[in-house]
């Protein structure tokens, strides 16, 4: 596969697909809210360059990232917030192991 095509399935993939895109658009608002806020500092888990052919350690502080904004989707968000999340992040590739 291209690898920018690979790059863009990753990212945009689950989200962007005719199945997905309503569901995940009724919690995406919350979700980038409680990010945007910082609330755990989640965000440096994750830091890092997102760039085609540089993103092979995209996983790395992936689990510490959804670790630490978790809690706050379970209780500022509607329920099945975490799950769209989770369901993003896999399409992304990286593993979620549920804790």
């Amino acid at each position: 596969m291209d690898e920018l095509v690979r790059f863009a399935k990753d990212h945009l993939g689950y989200i962007c697909s005719p199945q997905n895109i309503q569901r995940f658009m009724t919690h995406y608002d919350c979700i980038m809210e409680q990010e945007a806020l910082g609330r755990g500092s989640c965000r440096s888990h994750i830091m890092g360059e997102a760039f085609p052919g540089r993103d092979e350690h995209k996983c790395k502080g992936v689990m510490a990232y959804r670790a630490c904004l978790a809690p706050h989707l379970k209780r500022h968000c509607r329920p099945g917030a975490l799950k769209e999340f989770d369901a993003s992040v896999q399409q992304f590739g990286c593993k979620i192991k549920h804790v």
